[in-house]
């Protein structure tokens, strides 16, 4: 892929693409969801933990292989008993309803192994299907160890099994890895379950569902896919997406009825209400809107949270802790941080709002800065209902401005401010005249 990155940490629409994989293992209710992790595991149990299903990790130390991958697995699963799903995480497209239907299927036809299958005009990197006289499954040949003959088979594994457990728990111990790789293959239980006279049960499926990453190219190709499928299901739903080629929504964000997103537009892990307008070239992360809410041209929204009627931008930077209340208006070219901005407040321009407490009916000028760091630790500043204040005002931290009090433009403010009182730190102004040498 061209880094040293782990691969199924690379974003589709916003999102690592294992995370895509896990909602869809969630969505069929498993009893234990495992994920396997090997190089760069830390990073990855980092990205899984905070996931809205649980989780739990196995440790594949030497990682030799996908079979080796299920011995990890099976360590931790077992007291489990029935049927275990097994999924690659580097198929973002995956669906929750594939895998129930997979999973349904298996049970249905008494199989000890069913695996999905897919046809795809570019099979290369995927081992083949090879079928026998009577057109059932005989085995998987991996790419590195298939003749030409198997090369040019258009049926490809997907790499989505779902195992009777105790047929997996004997044949997994068994596994041998004398190929091309020296690994030991999950496909290999599949030969394995045949030999034993187990049945083997196929579920074709679409390739779309389950193209895997391996280039940029494939990524480029996943991030497409699932954005035409993620917009479509929105507009199904009453959502108004006005260039659903410019607009990217991460599957794990819900957007309410009505609500209108303009083009350019990147969303990803956030709740937004019905009835609100996303402006053009707008980003907004794990963030959550009420209803009514506007986002203005190219604004910026990093774990924040906007109640109902409150409005962001144009240009408004909103970093992770931000609370605009109810019709509270952050304007152009604001940033705010760790801070609550009461009900009906305005901060209409050019300001910057740090480690604050903004009561409601506040109005802060243009070029007011709250100075919340003093180079080594953060300060909070408290700013009371119905306060004004005057543009270009310093508030330095830990500072609190009363009830309705005022300060004036252009001051310094050190001490607290009384409530109902004007404040005024700025240096008094001074005009010399100088008399002029005649020359």
């Amino acid at each position: 892929m061209g880094g040293g990155s782990q691969k199924t940490l690379l974003p589709v629409l916003g999102t690592p693409m294992v995370r895509h994989v896990a909602a869809a293992a969630a969505a069929a209710k498993p009893s234990k969801t495992v994920a396997v992790v090997g190089f760069d595991s830390e990073s990855v149990i980092n990205r899984l933990s905070d996931c809205p299903w649980p989780v739990e990790f196995a440790v594949q130390k030497n990682q030799s292989g996908t079979g080796h991958a299920i011995r990890a697995a099976l360590e931790t699963i077992k007291s489990v008993r029935g049927n275990a799903i097994v999924l690659n995480g580097d198929m973002p497209a995956v669906t929750g309803a594939l895998v129930r239907r997979v999973a349904s299927r298996h049970k249905k036809s008494g199989a000890a192994v069913s695996l999905v299958t897919a046809e795809t005009d570019n099979p290369r990197g995927y081992g083949r299907i090879v079928r026998g006289a009577d057109g059932e499954v005989e085995r998987i040949a991996e790419e590195a160890d298939a003749t030409e003959d198997e090369k040019r088979g258009r049926e490809i594994n997907a790499g989505i099994y779902c195992f009777k457990l105790p047929f997996l728990r004997a044949a997994a111990g068994k596994l041998g890895n004398k190929n091309a790789r020296g690994e030991y293959y999950i496909t290999d239980l599949i030969e394995a379950a045949l030999c034993g006279g187990e049945k083997v049960n196929a579920v074709r499926a679409d390739f779309s569902e389950v193209a895997g990453v391996n280039t940029p190219g494939e990524l480029a190709a996943a991030n497409a896919r699932m954005k035409d499928r993620v917009n479509a299901r929105l507009m199904r739903s009453g959502v108004i997406i006005t260039d659903p080629q410019t607009t990217h929504i991460c599957p794990e964000t819900t957007v309410g009825r009505g609500t209108v997103i303009h083009p350019c537009c990147f969303i990803s892990r956030s709740r937004i209400g019905a009835g609100c307008s996303i402006g053009p070239c707008s980003q907004i992360r794990d963030s959550a809107l009420g209803p009514g809410c506007s986002v203005e041209f190219s604004s910026s929204l990093d774990g924040c949270s906007m109640r109902g009627g409150a409005s962001a931008g144009p240009f408004v930077r909103m970093r992770p802790g931000t609370v605009l209340m109810e019709g509270a208006r952050a304007g152009s070219f604001v940033e705010i941080k760790q801070s609550s901005v009461g009900r009906g407040s305005k901060v209409p321009h050019l300001s910057y709002v740090g480690d604050s407490e903004v009561g409601s009916g506040v109005n802060i000028g243009a070029g007011t800065v709250t100075c919340n760091y003093d180079g080594r630790e953060k300060h909070r500043t408290t700013i009371e209902d119905g306060v004004f204040i005057g543009s270009d005002t310093m508030l330095v931290a830990p500072v609190k401005v009363g009830k309705g009090a005022t300060t004036a433009a252009g001051s310094v403010i050190t001490k607290d401010v009384s409530p109902g009182s004007l404040a005024i730190g700025r240096s008094r102004q001074k005009e010399i005249t100088r008399g002029r040498k005649k020359g």
